[in-house]
């Protein structure tokens, strides 16, 4: 792989460079390709991730009881164009289409350009977000590591060793990568059965991840001989709070709570915040509670002044104010609009977690 390319930091954080040697070392967000994928006129999938309540995401697959996604999505659909940070037990691999994207894995940030790929292992906080403003359209394919094979001995051997906490943290494909082409061949593959739909492509489509698989074990930095690092102890004081906040973010809370749940200063509990997330926590805490309203919205006639107050806004007035800063329009709008929407079918016209 080539030197990564270091994504701008935002204003207010200092900008951290990563080796691309090891995949991702921890110490935010959104030439020409040989293989180029094109994105079919859909319309978007549901853009934020629903999230357990150890804020892993709960990914909404295209298929029930199949853990595999793919979705083309448009980073301008986002409120503020950028992702919620999360994390989720599955593999998450990105390419992009059209444009640019900051992204943050933990703590290393790149840049991702026109016809780059991104391999984000398990368990690893990432979001992507906008560079300078712009839109950027790419497709995202997630799936568990479920489906790999069952057999005991080949999991040991080939699966396990490369999704474990001291596993590589991520992959950056560019375009003078060698193994590009073929990752690239690879997502038109999975887009194309995933399109098709019929008999027997799912199953086909979990092939392609084995036979996708087994080739990336052949990439270098998959086989460094260096040991990975473990993940950073402020990251787990993070995801600790991140955690509270998931589980209480109906309640009243302000930064003492969020500090004392990760056993840490007012002043740590910020820098962690700007450090992983680049937001403070107060924001990251509003912005979750926005997502929560999102759902209620959309899928139950609860009025607006209960879904407020049930997602944690004791003023209405304040409510409405959030929600038209980051999504563009008002609650009653975002309810006209998405109320009882069936999920985006693989082929209808487009526009946009984990």
């Amino acid at each position: 792989m080539n030197k990564q390319k270091s994504a701008p930091a935002q204003p207010h954080t200092s900008q951290t460079h990563a080796s691309q040697t090891h995949m991702s070392q921890p110490p935010a967000p959104q030439a020409a390709r040989t293989v180029q994928t094109h994105a079919p006129q859909l319309r978007p999938a549901q853009t934020e991730p629903d999230l357990m309540q150890d804020s892993s995401e709960l990914v909404q697959y295209d298929t029930p009881g199949i853990p595999l996604y793919v979705r083309w999505n448009n980073l301008r659909d986002y409120p503020g164009m950028q992702g919620i940070c999360h994390w989720h037990e599955d593999l998450e691999l990105i390419q992009i289409e059209k444009g640019k994207m900051n992204y943050q894995i933990n703590e290393t940030k790149l840049l991702l350009e026109e016809g780059d790929c991104l391999l984000v292992n398990s368990r690893q906080m990432h979001y992507g977000y906008s560079c300078r403003r712009q839109d950027c359209q790419f497709l995202c394919i997630v799936f568990h590591p479920s489906l790999f094979t069952e057999n005991a001995m080949l999991r040991r051997q080939f699966v396990r060793p490369f999704t474990g906490p001291l596993a590589p943290k991520y992959l950056h494909f560019t375009s003078t990568d060698p193994f590009l082409p073929e990752i690239s061949r690879f997502i038109q593959e999975l887009w194309r059965l995933r399109k098709e739909g019929g008999k027997g492509n799912q199953l086909e489509a979990v092939g392609q991840i084995h036979l996708f698989w087994s080739r990336l074990l052949r990439v270098p930095q998959m086989n460094a001989q260096d040991p990975f690092e473990e993940a950073h102890p402020d990251l787990l004081l993070l995801k600790d709070m991140v955690s509270f906040l998931a589980r209480s973010y109906p309640e009243k809370l302000t930064l003492d709570d969020i500090a004392r749940s990760g056993n840490v200063s007012r002043s740590k509990c910020c820098r962690l915040f700007d450090r992983y997330i680049q937001q403070t926590p107060i924001t990251f805490l509003n912005q979750y509670r926005l997502k929560a309203s999102c759902r209620l919205l959309a899928y139950t006639k609860e009025n607006i002044t209960d879904i407020a107050g049930s997602c944690g806004f004791n003023h209405p007035s304040y409510y409405g104010k959030l929600f038209q800063e980051y999504y563009g329009c008002t609650p009653n709008q975002y309810r006209r609009k998405h109320q009882n929407q069936p999920p985006a079918p693989a082929s209808a016209p487009p526009a946009a977690q984990r």
